[in-house]
């Protein structure tokens, strides 16, 4: 689970970068015999670790045959878009926002394995 949530982790803060919001959230898994699965989701606009993080989780935990090792694992986030989205009126987006740029500005500066989640240990 630790591995769905780096690789979560790392392609939400380089869609944060480009200054991205996916739509769309997809996780592949791949077993020794070559068996392949996939299973995506739609969801409201995001670029959050703390929204998407959840949602790859349920999707793993949808394809993965317990016991079995696996070969390859990998998260997609798709619908990527650059517009403005509607948010909710009562959420509080900035602190967010702000907490999620910290969070950038200290791996662009210090590389990006010197911050992450304590779920991704």
């Amino acid at each position: 689970m630790s591995e769905i949530v780096r690789l979560t982790e790392k392609i939400a803060h380089e869609l944060r970068q480009d200054g991205k919001t996916a739509g769309c959230i997809a996780v592949k898994i791949r077993y020794p015999d070559f068996e392949t699965s996939s299973k995506q989701t739609t969801v409201p606009y995001t670029s959050s670790d703390d929204e998407i993080i959840p949602v790859a989780k349920k999707l793993f935990h949808q394809l993965y045959k317990k016991g079995q090792p696996v070969r390859l694992l990998g998260v997609k986030l798709s619908e990527l878009t650059n517009e403005a989205i509607q948010t909710d009126l009562f959420a509080n987006k900035e602190k967010k926002t702000d907490l999620y740029k910290a969070i950038d500005d200290v791996k662009n500066r210090f590389g990006k394995l010197k911050i992450k989640r304590a779920s991704s240990n």
